[in-house]
């Protein structure tokens, strides 16, 4: 880490930037090539047929779509505009990122006692582990929004192996997770002083009693719960074909076949296996790490269930698929690198970018279908370059305890009453 500060801040600005758009000439190969509609549009891809092979200039980051435009007659005019943007603005987001997280300290929990500098090597040290991760989902987060954009849907090939991602990065970096910001509180309702050994206490799941996830991380109980996260989540993935024209019986031989039948089934079984490994073993070494993937599983079964359920009650009042799958496992893959806590307040904050871009949408096109990932990942965004300001709002509500999970229930029951009465109002004005 001091090999890492000692370089001039300028240097590292410049540095991400240059790396950011390398990086997104990946992410652009991933949107084309993951679409729903595949394209050889980014020029690492082989080239068409009938089409001169690709330049080695072309694979040059935001220059080489200029270079590139001659192809226009094949792939469309202005082809290049958008991923030539994706490159630049992904090369500044990091940049920014990185000033907004480690220099400026933005997510550090103020304020500071006066013997702790957030330059200290310690504190740096943390703020790199949270940009890093940050910086990933980030990455992650532009590939499906993108594809989803384009198809409306997000490919299990970004969710799933961006979930085990988070995972790993938890495991790795254990105060990668948002920090508390406000430690006075903290500190003072469970120590009754300043804790100077920890300056910035990650939000572990079971906050407002940070140190109860350290006891109950020590028990059994705590390695079930996290098998079953796991469980849940590799089943939740299969391919689901459930039919019950014929009876439930035939229904069931039915999905298990198809099941058994689909390639993707075997690849999830082998992650699902090593994942419970992996758990397992991070158990058994105990300490921060496992204190921090275990938050990270819960911030995945809880941000993805409310997903999933937004989801059913939808589909059920509306009588058709309100919202994809994808949706589901995306919210899920945020709620890995965020917590629980965090995706809470994406949870709210989507919805009210959906309605303004749908409303206007429906409006200009009369079109009502809107692909809703793009705003769960801005949400996320959100939430991570305020966290200390929705913080100020949110930590009231968090010590209720268990009023939390109850109020997200009655959110639950007031939306499909709203979008009961919304389907009242649409057919008396004789909308589709």
């Amino acid at each position: 880490m001091n090999t890492l500060l000692a370089i001039p801040f300028e240097v590292r600005l410049s540095a991400l930037f240059v790396i950011g758009s390398i990086v997104a000439g990946q992410l652009n190969r991933a949107v084309y090539g993951w679409a729903l509609d595949p394209s050889p549009i980014s020029p690492w891809s082989a080239a068409p047929r009938g089409l001169p092979a690709r330049r080695w200039s072309e694979c040059v980051p935001i220059f080489g779509w200029l270079i590139a435009r001659d192809r226009a007659h094949k792939f469309g005019r202005g082809f290049w505009i958008r991923p030539l943007l994706v490159e630049l603005l992904t090369g500044l987001s990091l940049a920014a990122l990185y000033a907004w997280e480690v220099d400026v300290g933005g997510l550090i929990p103020l304020p500071l006692p006066a013997n702790i500098s957030h330059h200290d090597v310690a504190i740096q040290s943390l703020l790199h582990s949270e940009y890093l991760a940050h910086a990933v989902l980030l990455c992650l987060m532009i590939v499906a929004s993108l594809i989803d954009i384009d198809g409306k849907i997000i490919p299990d090939e970004i969710t799933l192996p961006g979930t085990l991602l988070g995972m790993i990065l938890m495991v790795c970096l254990p105060h990668a997770l948002l920090p508390v910001p406000d430690l006075v509180a903290w500190a003072r309702l469970n120590f009754g002083f300043w804790p100077l050994v920890e300056p910035v206490i990650p939000l572990y799941a079971n906050y407002p009693k940070p140190r109860q996830p350290l006891e109950f991380t020590q028990t059994v109980a705590s390695l079930w719960v996290g098998l079953a996260v796991v469980v849940g989540w590799c089943l939740a993935l299969l391919p689901r074909h459930w039919r019950t024209r014929h009876g439930l019986r035939r229904a069931r031989q039915i999905l298990l076949a198809r099941i058994a039948k689909e390639p993707i089934s075997k690849l999830i079984a082998v992650v699902g296996v090593l994942a419970c490994v992996g758990v397992t073993l991070t158990y058994w070494h105990n300490g921060p790490r496992w204190t921090s993937l275990y938050s990270a599983l819960i911030g995945l079964a809880a941000s993805g269930g409310m997903i999933w359920a937004v989801r059913l009650i939808a589909g059920f009042v509306l009588g058709r698929e309100a919202m994809g799958f994808g949706d589901v496992t995306l919210m899920a893959m945020i709620g890995t690198f965020l917590g629980w806590q965090a995706c809470l307040a994406v949870f709210f904050i989507a919805p009210f970018a959906g309605l303004f871009v749908g409303g206007a949408q429906w409006l200009l096109r009369r079109d009502n279908e809107i692909p809703y990932g793009p705003y769960l990942c801005l949400g996320a965004a959100v939430v991570i370059v305020f966290w200390n300001s929705l913080w100020d709002h949110m930590e009231p509500m968090f010590a209720a305890g268990w009023l939390v999970p109850i109020a997200v229930v009655i959110c639950m029951g007031g939306l499909g009453v709203l979008l009961g009465l919304l389907q009242i109002v649409k057919r008396m004005i004789g909308i589709s």
